[in-house]
């Protein structure tokens, strides 16, 4: 069955603008909160079919043009001997167990995208892995680490310690990226929210041949790379290296100066801000407009949030946007 999504990733256009947006299964949805009375954070990402089910739940309910597996970037670290803890509110709790990690690989994203395939045959599904830098700063701080500030410290007083680790974790996430796709995931987004803290020459001397190898490992699978990060215009002419089919720009960007500068060679996707998002459906559809009106073309492009959905967000304000944006033709 033709899909605009899957259109775009493999040919660069299709009859309409496709959409999807970051973190749309969750806590606005009144769907998800009843789930989540059953199932605490952890419950939930290890039990694959209901995860399975989340993952589709806005497919159905707002018509989005792929699913992205429902999970948690920081999983992985359970193979490496970390235990993760999700307060009730809050960021994400880290610590370092004493027990060994895993025995066997586990990559929980390749088992929920399993049982979504089973279910919900060939719609696109979309994998997805934290990028080392991420996953890092996490294990760095034991929390959420704000502008990377425990992160940079580390890297500027053990620089070689952390390259270490940071090439361990590369490895897990090329098994845990290997796993997803053979599994039938569609893409593979890494999120790297916080790259545009790192000083530009940690990225350049070190940071960047990581990603490049994570790239590779991705396109030798037959398979696409998007790339999502936040605040990192200066340093777009080292994102082209990293080869991705897909670069997803924060709010904070220009789609028409992100057009121009990557060209057709490589898809935009964005950039609503999610702030936006969450005001009321007149003023959301209005910026969404403006967006789209702002395209230098309207094929290689794939609508999106310039972060994830807030949980204040108005699900039938996402709804609305859907819409809108299927009525653009390419």
């Amino acid at each position: 069955m033709s899909n605009s999504f899957r259109e775009v990733l493999r040919n660069g256009s299709a009859e309409n603008i496709p959409v999807w947006f970051m973190r749309q299964a969750g806590r606005y949805m009144p769907s998800y909160r009843e789930v989540r009375k059953r199932y605490s954070m952890l419950e939930l990402c290890k039990n694959y079919e209901t995860a399975a089910e989340v993952s589709y739940l806005p497919v159905k309910e707002i018509g989005v043009d792929a699913a992205i597996v429902f999970s948690d970037i920081l999983l992985i670290l359970e193979n490496m001997g970390y235990s993760i803890d999700y307060p009730g509110s809050g960021s994400p709790v880290v610590t370092r167990n004493q027990i060994q990690s895993n025995e066997k690989f586990i990559s929980h994203g390749a088992e929920t995208i399993k049982k979504f395939r089973e279910n919900h045959g060939d719609f696109p599904i979309i994998g997805f892995t934290g990028a080392p830098l991420t996953i890092l700063s996490y294990a760095v701080n034991g929390k959420a680490d704000p502008e990377l500030k425990a992160t940079r410290m580390a890297i500027s007083t053990g620089e070689a310690s952390l390259l270490h680790i940071m090439n361990d974790l590369k490895e897990l996430l090329i098994h845990d990226i290997q796993d997803q796709i053979k599994a039938g995931a569609e893409a593979i987004q890494i999120f790297d929210s916080w790259l545009g803290f790192l000083p530009y020459s940690f990225i350049k001397n070190h940071y960047l041949k990581i990603l490049q190898e994570i790239s590779a490992e991705i396109h030798s699978l037959n398979s696409h790379l998007i790339f999502f990060s936040t605040g990192t215009n200066h340093i777009w002419e080292m994102l082209k290296e990293i080869n991705p089919d897909v670069i997803s720009i924060d709010w904070r960007m220009d789609i028409f100066q992100a057009q121009n500068f990557f060209g057709r060679e490589t898809t935009i996707q964005g950039n609503l801000d999610p702030v936006i998002a969450a005001t009321d459906s007149e003023t959301s559809l209005r910026e969404t407009g403006r967006i789209l009106g702002n395209l230098l073309w309207k094929d290689h492009y794939i609508f999106n949030l310039g972060h994830g959905v807030l949980p204040e967000t108005d699900q039938r304000t996402l709804r609305n946007i859907v819409k809108e944006v299927h009525n653009w033709k390419i």
